[in-house]
Order: structure tokens, then sequence, then C-alpha cells
């Protein structure tokens, strides 16, 4: 699925460097609105739509009543919309009040506010946000003359505000493994409310930071708030590729192997010859032992057959039907429980009940990987703007999987 985001950012400069960021990494267009007041009837025109509230200065009461204005225009966009709250990455302005009125007036249950730019040497640990080394309350920031900054701390900066009382999430824990906790769990003798922090030092960092959010909420049920560091890691999401190959052709063989013995994905190859004989659960186990894979970020390859034993698995007659449709509804049955980055499919019986089943009925031509191998992308329906890559099994070089994965991932 492709989703719409509705971003709002307290000054034009920050509005175009996060519209950025949706360019290089979806080819959208982003919109970018500079009066708020002409948002009725274009929010949902606009899979990228960028609002620049000129709140940055504005005295706190009056930047709250604006976002909030905002925010009542835009509730009816909830679930079907990612919302995303940009704002400065040295501290400055008014993102206490900001997040409140936007959480509130939205009714999100979670806020994530990560304001790390790596890139712009822009780092937090410990809570503490450093620009080049520098906790960022030590810098000029702190004697702006409108917005000074009051703390480097950016766990305290959202203290106090109704919206949340936040935990902090440090580097240890992130790298380790971070999850989500259920939205009430308690930590120690503290309640987790749905607010957090997180420390940051790369680009990774914030990849993760999104992987471990996704992984238990729909991005749609939160508030996204940060730089244009955290609202990059957003779109991109790091998604993984999930690869079907029900085609036997020799050549095919030999591309699947070579995805495999790169590491460019995870190979899967369902027991055939059970699903063949109406074992019960076949296809239920299936989805089970890919799922995880595929939470992890885990690009997955799905074969027929095994690459060193092509005759594993019988591929005639009512057999090589019965196949196709099983890797149609594995594909179909992933496909809507997982975000994806992208599809390949090989094998055309397979790649047409697959989108078949999908309720795909446009795709558009992008752009030729190799000679033969197509980009698309997914017009309309549930995978709207999904890329997609298919490929007939005689065509390619032994890399061209492995090319068409990476491509996919982006």
């Amino acid at each position: 699925m492709s989703s719409r985001y509705v971003v709002l950012a307290d000054d034009f400069t920050g509005a175009c460097d996060t519209a950025l960021q949706f360019l290089r990494s979806r080819n959208d267009l982003p919109r970018i609105l500079l009066d708020p007041e002409n948002l009725l009837g274009i929010a949902g025109a606009s899979n990228v739509l960028v609002v620049d509230t000129e709140t940055r200065n504005l005295p706190a009461e009056e930047a709250f009543s604006r976002i909030a204005a905002l925010a009542a225009e835009l509730h009816r966009f909830v679930g079907t919309t990612i919302f995303y709250l940009k704002t400065d990455s040295t501290l400055r302005g008014n993102t206490a009040v900001e997040v409140e009125a936007l959480q509130r007036g939205l009714g999100l249950s979670t806020v994530v506010f990560a304001p790390a730019f790596p890139k712009m040497g822009r780092t937090v640990k410990n809570a503490i946000l450093s620009v080049e080394g520098i906790p960022v309350s030590q810098t000029a920031m702190a004697r702006d003359p409108l917005k000074p900054v009051t703390t480097s701390d950016i766990s305290l900066l959202l203290c106090g505000t109704g919206a949340c009382s936040p935990r902090h999430v440090r580097l240890e824990e992130l790298r380790g493994g971070f999850l989500l906790p259920p939205r009430g769990a308690r930590c120690g003798n503290l309640r987790e409310e749905g607010c957090y922090t997180f420390d940051a030092e790369t680009d990774e960092d914030l990849r993760r930071l999104v992987r471990a959010v996704t992984a238990s909420v729909a991005p749609e049920t939160v508030l996204w708030a940060g730089s244009a560091g955290l609202a990059e890691a957003l779109v991109r999401r790091d998604l993984p590729v999930l690869a079907v190959v029900g085609s036997v052709h020799p050549r095919s063989i030999e591309q699947v192997k070579q995805v495999l013995n790169s590491g460019t994905a995870m190979g899967y190859i369902p027991d055939m010859s059970a699903f063949l004989q109406n074992a019960p659960g076949a296809l239920e186990g299936a989805v089970e032992t890919v799922s995880p894979l595929l939470l992890q970020g885990k690009n997955v390859l799905i074969a027929s057959s095994r690459p060193e034993d092509p005759s594993s698995t019988t591929h005639r007659g009512n057999d090589a039907i019965r196949i196709a449709t099983f890797l149609g509804d594995l594909a179909c049955a992933l496909a809507r429980r997982h975000r994806l980055g992208g599809l390949f499919l090989s094998g055309g019986d397979v790649a047409a009940k697959i989108l078949k089943r999908l309720s795909v009925v446009e795709t558009v031509v992008t752009e030729e990987i190799e000679p033969g191998i197509p980009l698309l992308r997914v017009q309309g329906g549930d995978l709207n703007g999904l890329p997609l890559v298919t490929k007939a099994g005689a065509f390619g070089t032994p890399r061209s999987i492995v090319a068409a994965i990476l491509r996919l991932r982006g």
C-alpha cells in the first residue's frame, strides 16, 4: 500500500527540506502549501502535502491555536494518512505545544519525537541534542532573538504538555532491539502512555527507530515529530522486498542461486509435496514462517523448488497449476499483512495470479532495469504506488534477480 502523507512544518525552509525527502525516496512531487487557510479541499488531492504553518516564532498560545485549527480540518484523514510534524533540528520554536495540539486534535495514540539530523551534524545521545558535538543550549541557538533554546534535553522539551509525559529511548536500548511496548504497559513503576523521545547518532539509528515503531503499530496511528532526518527514515522505512519465483527454467534457477549466495534475500522453499498431498495448514504455516523475516526488514525470496535440486517439485500439468495457485495465495497473504518496499514476480502464471488476487488492474512502466525486465508501479487499489518488477523465466543474466531486488529496495 502506498501511504499518503501530510507534513506540518513550522517554517518555509523546513517545509522545503522535508519535501525533498519524499522526492528522493518516492519519486512523488510534494505540494507545499504556503497558506494554511487554503487547506480545505486540497489535503486529499495529493499523496504528499507539506503545509508551511509559519508558527516557529509565534507566541505559544497562538501557535497552539493555529495547529489545533489545522488538526480539526485534517481529522477526517486520520487512519488513511501519516502525519508528520516537522520541527527545528536545533529545538527552536513551539515544539511542545504543537505536539500537544496536533495529537489532541487528531486523536493519535502514539507520539514519536526524534529531532536528530545526522547529515547536518545534529545528533542525540542520552537525550541531549548536540550540534557538531556541542549541546545545543550552549550554541548560538541559545541567543536566538525570537525563540532562544533553553534546554538541550529533548525529553524535558515535551514534559509538562497535556499531550504526553515522554519515555526516552537511549541508544543502547534502540540498538539492542527495542520494540514499542503495548500501550499502557508498565516499565518499573511508570506506565507507558504512548509518547517517546529517541536518541539517534546515525541515519541507521533513525531507520532502526522507524522499524521498531512500525513493527508494533501502524504508522498512521502515530504522530511523527522531528527534523528532515526522521522524515527521510520514515518515508523510506527501509521496507523489505518480497520475491516470488515460480519458474523452474535453468536460468531462473541460476538467478535464485545468485540471490541466496549473495545474501540479497533470505530463501524460503515451501514444502510443495505436503501441499500437493493436501496437508492441512500448509498455507498458514508458510505465512507464519515468512512473516517474522519480513517484520525484521529482511528481503525474502520464495521459490517453488530448491535451486540445488530443481526436480524436487513436480511442475507439470495440474500440479503446476496448483503450485502457481499456492504461491499466489502465499504472496497475497504476505502482501496484505506486511508493508513491502517492492514485489518481484517471475513466472507468468504465478505473476498473473498474484496480481489478480491483489486486485491490481493497472500498472505503469517507469524504467527498464535490464533488457526485457521492467520496473513497474501499481496504479490504484490497495497496493497503489508499490514498485513491482516482473521477469520471464528465461530472461536475464545470472544476477538479474539480485539487481531487481536491490533496485526495489532503493
